[in-house]
C-alpha cells in the first residue's frame, strides 16, 4: 500500500485516514491494486464478502492467490462466484410447486434479481440474508407465479416465524395469495406462530 500512496503524486488527509482503516483489513484487500482510489462503500462491501467467505471456510490463505494485478471489480466477480456455491443446510420439510425452498445464494441472489430487492446486492441487507442462508438461521421460499419471496426463521422443529414476505422491488403481495401462500405451509406440516403485517 506504501507504494500506492508514493505514486500517488500527493498526500492528503483523506487518504492516510482511508490507509488507516484499511490496515485493520485482510492484508489480500490491502494488497490490492488501486485499492486506495476506491470509494469507502465499495472497500467496505469487499472487505465484508472477503471475511464472510474466509469465516465458512470457503477461501483460505493456501487456496487464494489472485494475480498481482488484479482490482476490485476482479476480486468482486471472484468473490462472488465462490459465494454463489455455497449452499443452504437441507431444511426438515419439503413443499410443492410453484413453491421452491432455495438452495443456494446463487439461487437467492437470482430471485433477488427478478424481485429487484435487496437480497442480490453486496449492500442493504443483501449480506446478511446470504449468511442467514448459509447458515440455516432462515429459510427462503420462492414462487414464480405469483412472483414473490418468502423467509422463514426456525423457531422449534416444525415452527416457524414468517419474517418476510414480499413480491417484485418489495411490494405486499395480495391477501389471497398470502392466504394460499400460509395454506401451503400448514399442508407441508409446518406451524406458523408469528407473522409480520406486510
Amino acid at each position: 500500500m506504501a507504494d500506492q500512496i508514493l505514486t500517488g503524486g500527493y498526500l492528503s488527509e483523506e487518504m492516510f485516514d482511508k490507509a488507516e482503516s484499511l490496515l485493520a483489513m485482510d492484508p489480500v484487500i490491502v494488497g490490492l491494486r488501486g485499492i486506495l482510489t476506491c470509494s469507502d462503500s465499495a472497500i467496505e462491501g469487499l472487505a465484508t464478502l472477503f471475511a464472510f467467505l474466509r469465516g465458512h471456510g470457503a477461501i483460505s490463505d493456501e487456496s487464494w492467490h489472485p494475480p498481482k494485478e488484479a482490482g476490485l471489480p476482479a476480486m468482486f466477480r471472484r468473490l462472488f462466484s465462490i459465494l454463489d456455491s455455497m449452499k443452504a443446510p437441507k431444511p426438515s420439510f419439503a413443499v410443492t410447486s410453484p413453491l421452491r425452498i432455495l438452495a443456494s445464494v446463487a439461487e437467492l441472489r437470482a430471485v433477488g434479481a427478478r424481485l429487484q430487492n435487496c437480497v442480490e446486492r453486496n449492500r442493504d441487507f443483501g449480506p446478511q440474508h446470504w449468511i442467514n442462508l448459509v447458515n440455516g438461521t432462515m429459510v427462503y421460499i420462492a414462487c414464480e407465479e405469483p412472483p414473490f419471496l418468502a423467509a422463514l426463521e426456525p423457531f422449534a422443529p416444525g415452527v416457524y416465524v414468517l419474517e418476510e414476505l414480499a413480491g417484485p422491488n418489495n411490494e405486499p403481495i395480495s391477501s389471497d395469495d398470502q392466504m394460499k401462500f400460509l395454506a401451503a405451509l400448514r399442508a407441508a406440516g409446518l406451524v406458523i406462530v408469528k407473522q409480520k403485517v406486510w
